[in-house]
């Protein structure tokens, strides 16, 4: 289960928190929402195949300047709906193809003790005409707490989608009849 990128470092309607692990040599964002971590490697190891295909692609992370982290990701898992962007305006279902030719580049730079500013360019020439790109200032919160992510706990929400599935095709064997 996984929104993709660049959508999961996006802001969504709930679950938005994010933490930052740093060790030599590796970067971890681990993720609110879904409770996904990304673990970026900054010891210049090196990438996977290209054939090896991730939800998450696979990143790559070096310092600039001392104060940037900039990341490049490729492998992404190819396919019709690979990215949730989640926001208005997206796609039919909030699906977004990806294709094996994307590539997102992010920085992260610390503007101060208690600020981030991210920026990311997403770039797949099969589903967009150009790149595009996006901006946004993290604030450091340290009363913020991060929730466990158990939407399917308790939730009857899929059991509906599963009834009213089932009697949509039965009212679709009806007509065709």
């Amino acid at each position: 289960m996984t929104r993709g990128l660049p959508a999961s470092m996006l802001p969504f309607m709930y679950n938005n928190g994010m933490r930052i692990f740093q060790s030599p040599g590796l970067v971890a964002l681990q993720m609110e929402m879904i409770h996904e971590t990304r673990l970026i490697p900054t010891d210049g190891r090196a990438a996977i195949p290209r054939r090896i295909e991730q939800w998450l692609g696979e990143s790559s992370g070096h310092w600039e300047g001392g104060n940037t982290l900039v990341v490049e990701t490729t492998n992404f898992r190819p396919g019709p709906s690979a990215t949730n962007i989640g926001t208005t305006g997206s796609p039919p279902e909030n699906d977004t193809p990806v294709s094996s030719d994307a590539r997102l580049v992010e920085t992260f730079t610390m503007t101060g003790p208690d600020s981030i500013i991210y920026d990311f360019t997403w770039q797949d020439p099969v589903v967009f005409t150009a790149p595009w790109s996006a901006r946004l200032e993290w604030m450091r919160d340290d009363d913020f707490g991060i929730f466990e992510y158990a939407c399917h706990e308790g939730n009857v929400q899929i059991r509906n989608y599963i009834t009213s599935s089932r009697a949509g095709r039965a009212q679709e064997r009806e007509s065709s009849q």
